[in-house]
């Protein structure tokens, strides 16, 4: 809405901020880091459209490589996978022309991405072949191989194991294997953002391969349904110190018997990534709650309940619950709960209620805007640092209708939306900041042998860290007063 604009452009925080906090913090030179071109090891190989699958499989063979780029428009692409799964398994014939079992449209990055950001990609889609383009062209394709030979195959590799784990005792083999990765990944100065979307990709496989591990033991389930992810996992930004946070959506049909049996996915769910290191919810945030494994239509009730209630535990449950993304099952549960919150762009009372949320976690300032830490001397970055600017993202994006659920994103899109002038940069770059500040602590805690927490001692920090800390402490500060100002969050009972 243009007051926030103009209160938020009007109180904008030092201009020294930005250069201070840099929007990611400088990586080393490591494998992570290096330009994707120097990953992808062969020339492109093409073929016709119309090429048969047999003529496709030999010039595989005969130029050894495990993919071709189909001269269609826009380009498609055939991999040896493809040939296997798409023709040998569903018996069709050899002569069947290429285009009708190639992938089109192409997921493709530029030539200049990172390496990491080619890892993250083909993590977090799924796919073992990833085109690389310069200017709208083609000119090169990475494979896993590719990356495999390379140092930085580890947060790719962990991931693929945890797709083929078998069992729970499996899974959590490779779910401290992910922990370690993410350590390394800390202590090379890998952005945060990167570091955080490995750990939820992860995850990800972790809740994926529980449920279908539970479908295993309890047969086929009674009817089609939806496993949710929330929080910080719903966000893609996880750390090395994650709870539970999930909820099954029901088919509104569902038998009788369809209670009981998902009642036990969702104790074998939590009972394995209990196992696997992710502590249950203390806010009871999971499926085991019977609250959190209702039919699609009660959610969708208890959705537009929460928008249209004051009380305050409504107000926190929307702002939990929003923040979600479906990870697994037959029924399309996440289209459908979108839509519905879709509608708190023109709800000005919810937007009220989340921006009296978003000033309920305050940033750790004290006399004079000086840093204040706990009766131990620390702070906790969570709490009184990410915490703050989620819920300020959330509020903003929710207000410029953005179907965005990552922090960054959010931010992004209410700059372009209009709705946070330049503060949103600024809160971005703090962000990171504050991710990267969480992580190494969490890393050095395990180091240490130590339980990963957010807590950190004031007296540990040097006195650049302190001062950017005090900077992204300001920022909050002057942001939620914007706010406050925008929304007369004073006079909201």
């Amino acid at each position: 809405m243009e007051e926030i604009t103009r209160v938020l452009t009007r109180h904008r925080p030092s201009d020294r901020l930005p250069a201070v906090l840099p929007a990611q913090m400088t990586a080393q030179q490591d494998l992570l880091s290096v330009r994707a071109e120097t990953l992808a090891s062969r020339p492109i190989v093409t073929c016709a459209p119309d090429d048969t699958v047999t003529q496709a499989a030999r010039r595989m063979r005969d130029r050894l490589v495990s993919s071709l780029i189909v001269d269609t428009r826009p380009p498609g692409l055939v991999t040896a996978t493809d040939l296997r799964d798409r023709v040998l398994a569903a018996g069709l014939d050899p002569d069947t022309p290429v285009r009708q079992v190639m992938t089109t449209p192409l997921h493709t990055l530029p030539a200049d991405s990172t390496t990491g950001e080619v890892v993250l990609a083909m993590v977090d889609r799924d796919i073992h072949h990833l085109p690389l383009t310069r200017q709208g062209r083609l000119v090169g394709i990475v494979t896993d191989t590719d990356l495999l030979r390379r140092e930085s195959h580890r947060p790719l590799l962990v991931r693929r194991q945890l797709e083929r784990a078998a069992g729970p005792e499996e899974l959590a083999a490779y779910a401290r294997e992910v922990t370690a990765a993410a350590a390394r990944m800390v202590r090379t100065d890998t952005p945060a953002a990167e570091i955080t979307r490995f750990v939820t990709s992860a995850h990800d496989a972790l809740y994926v391969g529980a449920a279908r591990d539970g479908e295993a033991a309890l047969g086929p389930p009674p009817c089609p349904y939806a496993l949710l992810v929330l929080g910080s996992g719903g966000r893609r930004e996880s750390t090395l110190r994650t709870d539970q946070d999930h909820a099954l959506v029901v088919a509104d049909d569902a038998p009788p018997e369809a209670d009981s049996w998902f009642a036990a996915l969702a104790e074998h769910l939590a009972a394995t990534l209990e196992q696997c290191g992710l502590i249950r919810c203390p806010g009871d945030i999971m499926a085991t709650n019977p609250a959190r494994r209702v039919p699609l239509r009660s959610w969708q009730e208890q959705f537009i309940r929460w928008m249209e209630e004051p009380e305050e535990d409504a107000v926190l449950a929307a702002a939990t619950y929003v923040d979600f993304r479906q990870l697994h099952g037959e029924l399309a549960a996440e289209a459908a709960l979108r839509r519905v919150i879709g509608q708190a762009a023109g709800n000005r009372r919810f937007l009220g209620r989340l921006a009296v949320a978003a000033l309920w976690r305050r940033p750790p300032l004290g006399f004079l805007h000086h840093l204040r830490g706990d009766h131990h001397g620390r702070i906790d970055l969570k709490a009184h640092g990410t915490a703050p600017i989620v819920d300020l993202a959330r509020l903003l994006a929710l207000e410029a209708g953005s179907p965005e659920v990552a922090t960054t994103a959010r931010l992004q899109s209410a700059a372009e939306h209009g709705t946070a002038g330049t503060a949103a940069t600024d809160l971005a770059a703090a962000f990171e900041y504050l991710q990267q500040l969480r992580l190494h602590h969490q890393a050095e805690r395990l180091t240490a042998g130590a339980v990963p927490d957010d807590a950190v001692p004031l007296a540990e920090l040097t006195t650049l860290q302190r001062r950017w800390l005090k900077d992204t402490a300001l920022l909050i500060h002057t942001c939620q007063e914007s706010v406050r100002i925008a929304y007369r969050t004073d006079l909201i009972a």
